[in-house]
């Protein structure tokens, strides 16, 4: 495929609703980096749906990208540290769901905003966890056209 049959089927696939992925994927992972900035919600989801937190860090994060960690504005930095928390969810062994409500975008930046609600169970006590909020993250994109979280605040506004 060639990259403007690339790039013609990502539009159209923008311009539906539908997460656009790049056609240079790694093959190793069997997930591929977004090329939209609402292709890495679809990810997102994807990966922490199905515990594949690497390929998520490999695919969905810039390097130093910040993470908040509680609606009080904790943050951790980098792809190892925000692996780490959302490791927390996959062990939950829940699902999450996300709804792009906008994307804003600037040159090769995009803020998000974003609805998104996970059930699961603690495993230590077995009792239901439900979690939510309206995320507002800000993406950029690469110099290869893949898009990825350069700050994934998914509490929003905190408190």
């Amino acid at each position: 495929m060639n990259k403007l049959t690339v790039t013609l089927l990502a539009t159209c696939m923008a311009f539906a609703g539908l997460p656009a992925f790049a056609a240079d994927d790694t093959a190793k992972s069997g997930m591929r980096p977004a090329t939209t900035p609402r292709g890495v919600f679809h990810l997102f989801v994807e990966a922490m749906n199905t515990g594949k937190t690497a390929e998520l860090m490999q695919h969905a994060y810039v390097e130093g990208a910040v993470m908040t960690t509680s609606p009080q504005a904790d943050f951790v930095q980098g792809k190892t540290a925000i692996a780490a928390k959302l490791q927390e969810f996959v062990a939950l062994k829940g699902t999450i769901r996300a709804d792009v409500r906008t994307v804003l975008e600037q040159g090769d930046v995009a803020l998000a905003i974003t609805d998104w609600a996970f059930e699961g169970r603690d495993p230590g006590t077995n009792k239901a966890v439900s979690l939510g909020g309206t995320a507002t993250d800000v993406l950029r994109r690469d110099a290869d056209g893949t898009w990825r979280f350069a700050i994934d605040n998914p509490y929003g506004i905190g408190r």
